[in-house]
């Protein structure tokens, strides 16, 4: 196993899944409130369990932007976001957590290997998409309101 730093989420975020499983840990980074047949006591212990085998396995450059989490839940969504939104979270040094891996990965985490499809695709729902421009949900670039009312007013101004 390896430590998380700005360009190995993926591969890490995998095999972390994977440690997670075989230690009976993988519920609590999926629910935030307990499970059934497990009371609220030893709900905070196996989520503290999972926080503590997380930052083992987070560069330093990391582990200062989560090292304040004590719930296995809000420290993957804390770490799934700033993936999944393209943040980073920047370190005293500047260095970044994430960065943007390109065409090569789809948002959800899949790689697009277009051979290994069949059939049709399934289309992508406009509420799952990002805008380049604005960073908002819903829409995408060509038809972001930001960007057309950006340039609406740039053309009152030059008349």
């Amino acid at each position: 196993m390896f430590t998380l730093n700005s360009e190995n989420y993926w591969t890490w975020k995998t095999q972390m899944v994977d440690f997670l499983c075989v230690r009976d840990l993988y519920e609590t980074i999926k629910s935030k409130d307990a499970v059934d047949g497990i009371n609220d006591r030893e709900w905070k212990i196996l989520s503290r369990k999972a926080v503590a085998i997380i930052r083992q396995f987070v560069d330093d450059s990391v582990h200062q932007n989560v090292a304040s989490y004590t719930n296995a839940f809000e420290l993957w969504s804390k770490l799934e976001k700033a993936r999944r939104r393209d943040l980073t979270l920047s370190s005293k040094n500047g260095a970044d957590m994430v960065q943007d891996r390109g065409r090569g990965m789809r948002k959800n985490g899949d790689s697009c290997n277009r051979d290994k499809s069949k059939g049709r695709s399934n289309s992508n729902s406009k509420s799952k998409v990002i805008c380049y421009h604005c960073q908002n949900q819903g829409h995408i670039k060509n038809s972001c309101p930001t960007m057309k009312r950006n340039k609406d007013n740039d053309e009152v101004r030059k008349q």
